[in-house]
């Protein structure tokens, strides 16, 4: 008796190579098993049965030299099912092929690539307004870093504006940047604070249309424990100010655990790394629910990216801010009703 050869691999439309997948043969029939049986057990088994049979028939045609094509597996499916008598079934799954064709067709005639297999409509708006620009632009939103020096904050800003005028959007963590007031060495003037060049950020927004159609807009983040935190958190409340940005505080779980406990919280210097005030934590959370501002947290994904390795060795911030925010959402809620 011989021996019949696992399929390993297929051949899609596009002449790639890829791993052979039983459950798309599965899933396949089991739709149109659905479509006229109206039965989920019985399309469960029938699909299941009928993939077994193709599966047999496609190991003794093909060999490991030989691999199957998509075509050639769904015309196995539908001889198969004729075959077992399911050919109101075989009926539904040609027409459903023929109109994955169909789609297929039209795809390749506005040049869409879709590996989601997207209603075409739906491929077509995406074109348009998002996947490509004639600028070339493949993503619409950027995470752009803000180093704490003249020359890195209008770097920031040009590379704002670009992004801007070929249709993205830009988010931005200002915790790097000296709190209002400190001393710069340089000019042995005073700093101008994050929310100052914050201001310069969102008028700059507001003067450029974004791809030709709309306005820009942008998130800002600022940490919790930043010394202009407050006038960070008050300034979304200040009518006419930061239109064009959606603010959020980055919070600690030292920040959450002062909140439960109804303790003064640190505010440090990220220029010197010193300490340079404190604030009542509950006071703060109150400030942020009645102003509306968000919570955000860092997540793994940010720890790649250059605006994230600014600040790598703060260990912080964590995930369980998350669970405890949660914990603390009934205050919050009270806290934006009251600011309503």
């Amino acid at each position: 008796m011989v021996k019949q050869k696992m399929l390993r691999k297929i051949r899609k439309r596009d002449g790639s190579i890829v791993p052979f997948e039983k459950a798309k043969i599965v899933n396949a029939i089991y739709r149109a098993a659905m479509d006229v049986l109206s039965s989920h057990r019985k399309a469960d088994v029938i699909s299941i049965s009928i993939a077994d049979i193709v599966i047999k028939q496609l190991s003794e045609i093909f060999n490991k030299v030989k691999i199957p094509d998509v075509e050639s597996i769904q015309d196995i499916v539908e001889t198969s099912l004729m075959s077992e008598g399911y050919n109101t079934i075989a009926k539904s799954y040609i027409l459903h092929r023929q109109k994955r064709s169909e789609i297929r067709f039209a795809k390749n005639a506005l040049d869409l690539k879709d590996d989601l297999k997207l209603p075409v409509n739906t491929m077509e708006v995406l074109k348009r307004r998002y996947l490509l620009t004639s600028f070339g632009q493949l993503s619409a939103c950027f995470v752009l870093p803000v180093e704490d020096s003249n020359d890195g904050i209008f770097e920031s800003l040009k590379n704002m504006a670009r992004i801007h005028q070929s249709g993205g959007g830009t988010g931005f963590n200002f915790s790097h940047l000296r709190p209002r007031g400190s001393l710069v060495s340089t000019t042995k003037g005073s700093a101008s604070g994050p929310v100052s060049f914050m201001s310069i950020f969102d008028k700059a927004t507001g003067v450029i249309v974004q791809g030709g159609r709309r306005r820009g807009a942008n998130m800002g983040i600022l940490r919790c424990d930043h010394p202009d935190i407050v006038d960070f958190v008050e300034a979304k409340a200040t009518k006419g100010m930061f239109e064009n940005f959606n603010l959020s505080v980055a919070v600690t779980d030292k920040f959450i655990e002062d909140v439960k406990a109804d303790r003064f919280f640190d505010l440090k210097n990220p220029h010197t790394g010193k300490k340079s005030g404190t604030i009542k934590a509950s006071s703060l959370f109150d400030l942020i629910g009645r102003s509306g501002t968000g919570f955000c947290r860092r997540g793994k994904q940010e720890k790649s990216h250059p605006a994230s390795r600014q600040d790598r060795s703060d260990k912080s911030v964590r995930r369980t801010a998350v669970t405890r925010l949660r914990e603390l959402q009934p205050r919050f809620d009270k806290s934006l009703e009251n600011g309503r």
